[in-house]
């Protein structure tokens, strides 16, 4: 639900500078949209390799390193 309201929101401030600038766009929309898909699909594919779903390893490696600079606050 919250992600609903965040897309929403989205809209709005869209709309927002649709009206006051006078031209069409969904530039905040579409971020936070893709942004969503983006992180979600992440998810999908972190459980599928947890579960024992055969992964390419030049994936596996992304997750590693995405993993090991989430844990380590993506300093190197």
């Amino acid at each position: 639900m919250l992600i609903l309201c965040i897309v929403g929101l989205a809209a709005l401030i869209d709309h927002a500078i649709t009206v006051s600038a006078g031209i069409e766009m969904a530039a905040v929309t579409g971020a936070t949209c893709l942004w969503f898909v983006a992180s979600e699909g992440l998810s999908i594919l972190e459980n599928a390799a947890a579960m024992g779903v055969p992964i390419p390893k030049a994936m596996t490696r992304a997750l590693e390193i995405m993993r090991k600079n989430g844990e380590d606050g993506g300093m190197e």
